[in-house]
């Protein structure tokens, strides 16, 4: 309810946009789309968007011209979860969401690779805090079980059913929980 237009529409693209950098880099490199958005989602924890973007590139671009792996702004075992991607060149959607494992991690995958037209939800702390309609730092978020992120994940596809029923709109349910993150994200002056 507190998403301004600009909001909507960020939200509403944005995994499109995501779907779109990574279909340039699958094209730059010849790699498979599925290979990308698995090493796009594998350095997705604790990495900043365009930092996580910047960090796959420059791990792709490695791999494809024999080159050392860079150092990344994520942990260990992200990065070596995007290698074994890589080096095993692992083009199928299941494989590759048997190696990032997680709930989050696998649900911004499929997000990314369907364009956002899919059902899951990438639960992360802003997305817990939308859900419980409060602000705390992600320091304060708990760990998410798996009971938990199936009761967010079925109140943000609940959301998506009753907004599209007021508002007469056809959002996906991931679209839903990118324009409640753009928006909480802008309401609480979260920093992109």
């Amino acid at each position: 309810m507190q998403a301004t237009p600009v909001d909507t529409q960020e939200g509403t693209v944005w995994y499109n946009n995501a779907h779109k950098i990574c279909k340039g880099l699958s094209d730059k490199y010849k790699m498979p789309l599925s290979t990308v958005v698995g090493v796009v989602s594998a350095l997705s924890p604790n990495n900043k968007w365009d930092r996580n973007i910047l960090d796959a590139e420059q791990m792709i671009r490695a791999y494809a011209l024999g080159y050392d792996y860079p150092k990344v702004c994520t942990f260990t075992s992200n990065k070596d979860k995007a290698m074994t991607i890589l080096e095993c060149e692992i083009d199928s959607s299941d494989n590759i969401c048997a190696i990032l494992k997680g709930n989050k991690t696998i649900a911004f995958f499929r997000g990314i690779l369907t364009d956002g037209q899919c059902d899951e939800i990438t639960v992360d702390g802003h997305a817990f805090n939308i859900w419980r309609g409060m602000y705390t730092s992600l320091n304060e978020v708990p760990a998410i079980s798996n009971k938990l992120y199936k009761a967010i994940s079925d109140a943000y596809r609940q959301a998506a059913v009753t907004i599209n029923e007021i508002e007469n709109t056809n959002y996906s349910p991931a679209q839903i929980q990118a324009i409640t993150w753009v928006t909480h994200r802008r309401v609480n002056g979260v920093v992109k």
